[in-house]
């Protein structure tokens, strides 16, 4: 797991703004240290997405650290390996190096593209289970 709390001044724990899928188990174990509303929630027999409004993990506290760190659904340990371009930090290698900002830039566009592209697809969720 990545240890990116230094760069936090920097990329205000971007990798904490999206629809993270989080095992049910781990949702209904940490409800206490939810730091957000969430405006939709979307969920299928293992797994609860939750849509806030300004786009950020329920767990993510104001100083950036995770609430859940103790805790942490496994994307979230995974996140920094570049298995995936949304396994792919913009702002930090797998090696712990920081990336430039061409590289920041490639790997944006790539997330904004796949992250549509998943958001569709738990729309599409919500509207099967429904």
């Amino acid at each position: 797991m990545m240890d990116c709390s230094k760069l936090h001044p920097r990329c205000k724990a971007e990798c904490c703004a999206c629809t993270t899928p989080i095992p049910k188990e781990i949702w209904e174990r940490n409800q206490e240290h939810i730091q957000r509303s969430f405006t939709e929630k979307i969920e299928d027999d293992t797994h609860v997405w939750l849509v806030t409004d300004d786009a950020r993990c329920v767990f993510l506290k104001e100083n950036l650290d995770c609430a859940i760190h103790h805790d942490k659904p496994w994307i979230c340990k995974k996140f920094g390996d570049e298995s995936c371009s949304m396994m792919t930090c913009s702002w930090q290698a797998a090696d712990g190096r920081e990336r430039s900002r061409q590289e920041r830039r490639k790997i944006e566009r790539q997330h904004d593209k796949d992250t549509e592209t998943y958001t569709n697809a738990m729309r599409k969720l919500k509207v099967i289970y429904e």
